[in-house]
């Protein structure tokens, strides 16, 4: 029982990190620029935290789809 916890717990941790190395990725496509491949990148993962919404919102403002990245800013605001 001990170990299927601390399994559990470490696969929290890796989905955690794999999780932030995804939404460095999508930043540097964004700092980059590259606001086609960001959004294709975070339509693909379909991550649902908080910082996916911030960067697809802001990935979609910088692709002039104002009404989509307002949806999301104020969904995210709720």
């Amino acid at each position: 029982s001990d170990v299927c916890s601390s399994d559990l717990e470490a696969i929290k941790v890796i989905d955690k990190s794999a999780q932030d190395f995804y939404n460095e990725r999508v930043y540097c496509l964004y700092m980059k620029q590259k606001y086609e491949e960001a959004l294709a990148l975070l339509n693909k993962r379909n991550a649902d935290d908080q910082n996916s919404k911030l960067l697809k919102a802001q990935v979609l403002y910088r692709l002039e789809r104002y009404d989509e990245s307002l949806k999301l800013y104020q969904a995210i605001s709720r």
